[in-house]
């Protein structure tokens, strides 16, 4: 056992749908734009993230699933530091095929994500179908991820 009683990361393993209802709750599924000046257009990214103030749990994902772990002080002293875990494109795959299954929420996110990485081949660039493909992943992505939107039961 650590400190504080939690246990040490290498003696927790998260189950898929305990992780699925974490990203359900806490995660967000997202494609972002990197502007990169040897790219004729933006390069498109897969990437998953939680933001928490209990870095341990964190720690397990990193630990599990690879990604990188950040800790940030808040701005208003009073409140507590949180911490990031990043999981970013190849590796989102895996992690999304294992969770998917038991995902309420966020299903349709990694639906997307999924389909967004499956368009990816080595000629990603140059490709202009998988562009064009790639790109309405991200807009359909960018407007699932929209907060306030009361989704058609």
């Amino acid at each position: 056992m650590a400190e504080g009683g939690v246990p040490s990361v290498g003696q927790v393993v998260l189950s898929p749908k305990y992780v699925a209802g974490l990203i359900d709750g806490e995660g967000c599924i997202s494609i972002y734009k990197v502007d990169a000046p040897d790219y004729k257009r933006p390069k498109l990214q897969l990437q998953i993230t939680v933001v928490l103030r209990e870095g341990w749990l964190l720690r397990y994902l990193q630990n599990q699933w690879g990604g990188s772990l950040k800790r940030y002080a808040r701005k208003v002293p009073q409140q507590a530091p949180v911490s990031r875990w990043r999981l970013g494109d190849l590796a989102a795959v895996p992690f999304l095929r294992a969770i998917e299954p038991y995902l309420l929420a966020k299903r349709e996110q990694a639906n997307i994500a999924l389909h967004f990485r499956a368009s990816s081949g080595n000629d990603k660039r140059t490709n202009p179908l998988s562009q064009l493909i790639r790109e309405d992943c991200y807009w359909c992505l960018r407007y699932a991820n929209r907060r306030g939107v009361e989704k058609a039961a």
